[in-house]
């Protein structure tokens, strides 16, 4: 029913003693290779969640501080439409004490917000108003 003639009592031959040195220098060299390769492979997927959670931060933070000053350009428009001295500083034609402007008065501190500078220029460079923040900028 079994056939165990297969379970011979003679010593298997060893193959690796038919290889020659040349081949297995070869062969260890393609071993340092992909385990080299592995190792990249791995340090990729360990850094791909801080680089780009990184990645997300700086760019939510580039938003937000593209929206604010957005918004500000969008108070500074409006008042120069209301206002013909602005427009006329804006344009670099004229100096003005803006000091009596919405645009110029700092923020509240009691809102729940970060603290900012804020420049505007006229179209000639030179700078009209400057408003300092009230509280620390924490940079």
């Amino acid at each position: 029913m079994f056939n165990f003639r297969w379970a011979s009592p003679h010593k298997p031959v060893a193959l690796a003693a038919s290889a020659t040195v040349g081949e297995r220098a070869g062969s260890e060299r393609l071993v340092v290779a992909v385990t080299g390769l592995a190792g990249l492979a791995a340090l990729a997927v360990a850094l791909a969640f801080p680089a780009a959670y990184l990645i997300s931060a700086a760019n939510r933070l580039t938003g937000v501080l593209e929206v604010q000053a957005q918004l500000y350009a969008d108070s500074v428009s409006t008042a120069a439409a209301e206002s013909p001295e602005l427009y006329n500083a804006l344009l670099g034609n004229a100096e003005i004490n803006l000091d009596g402007l919405a645009i110029a008065a700092p923020d509240d501190p009691s809102i729940d917000r970060p603290a900012e500078r804020r420049r505007v220029f006229a179209a000639d460079g030179h700078r009209l108003l400057e408003v300092a923040a009230t509280q620390a900028i924490a940079w």
